[in-house]
């Protein structure tokens, strides 16, 4: 851009423009030899100012907006006003300092537009939850292979883990793809191991979004009674946790580390324990439920 269209451009407009700059950016790479987006879904870019009491600490946000009665799936990307006019002001930088300032705001658009396409790419391919997440493995590998920044302590334990080894071996995207894909094969099939394993237990795995390590995410105890004529029939008891994948938790110890938080006296970050009386009366059953202890 010339001096006089840098002067003049707004934010707004300049949010818009650099992130279509770097969708396509992406898309040459990703879709080489394809005509098509990089994203299926709508994608907007916003300035972080737009949200009401936003992190002052973070240079980005992504949103997903899910299909509702009024609105499409909208991939909702946030800038930091500040980084847009240091773009600006240093637009003809010269020194290595104002060039920083410069492309970081690049540096953030490419770390939301990575967010957003993880979570269209492997939302039903990957039975992981929250695979966009800062700490999820899925989201690092892509920020390795593209050499964007995470700005998150998770990512400094990634890099010393065998699956950023892997990455920094790939010659070209299909390769790193292949890649992708047989990590998450081999997610998929610890995470159908672990739902058949246990009796009475329900275990879900997601990623996390800033831990390293595997985390003992929610835990829910919930004792079912249930009675018939006053007398009591049947005794439940069901358990469900969620264990959240740390940035450089092997996948090969993951199944060990849930044996041994099951055993322990770990507390959970979200805990919840409830009775719930359920009677049968004709046709009819009610229920009452107590919750015993919760903690969050």
């Amino acid at each position: 851009m010339r001096k006089e269209e840098i002067i003049k451009i707004t934010n707004e407009e300049l949010v818009n423009k650099l992130g279509a700059e770097q969708l396509e950016w992406f898309r040459k790479v990703i879709y080489r030899y394809r005509k098509r987006d990089l994203l299926f879904f709508n994608v907007e870019f916003h300035l972080l100012s737009e949200i009401e009491n936003a992190d002052k600490n973070i240079a980005g946000r992504y949103i997903f907006e899910d299909l509702t009665e009024e609105t499409e799936e909208t991939h909702k990307i946030y800038i930091l006003d500040k980084q847009l006019d240091d773009y600006k002001n240093n637009y003809f930088a010269k020194t290595y300092w104002t060039k920083f300032l410069k492309n970081e705001v690049i540096d953030t658009i490419r770390h939301e537009i990575l967010h957003a396409y993880v979570k269209e790419r492997f939302r039903y391919m990957c039975k992981i939850d929250n695979c966009e997440a800062d700490a999820s493995i899925i989201f690092l590998m892509y920020l390795q292979f593209f050499g964007v920044d995470s700005g998150h302590y998770c990512a400094d334990s990634y890099k010393y883990s065998e699956t950023y080894k892997k990455v920094k071996e790939c010659k070209d995207y299909n390769e790193f793809l292949d890649l992708v894909i047989d990590i998450i094969h081999d997610l998929n099939d610890l995470q159908r191991k672990l739902e058949k394993k246990y009796d009475n237990k329900a275990i879900k795995l997601s990623f996390g979004d800033r831990n390293s390590s595997l985390v003992k995410a929610i835990e829910s105890r919930s004792k079912y009674i249930v009675k018939s004529n006053d007398k009591e029939v049947k005794i439940m008891d069901i358990e469900a946790f969620v264990f959240r994948i740390g940035s450089a938790t092997p996948i090969y110890i993951i199944e060990e580390l849930i044996d041994k938080k099951l055993k322990n006296t770990e507390v959970a970050e979200i805990r919840e324990i409830k009775k719930i009386y359920m009677k049968k009366v004709g046709e009819k059953i009610y229920s009452k439920e107590i919750i015993l202890d919760e903690a969050s």
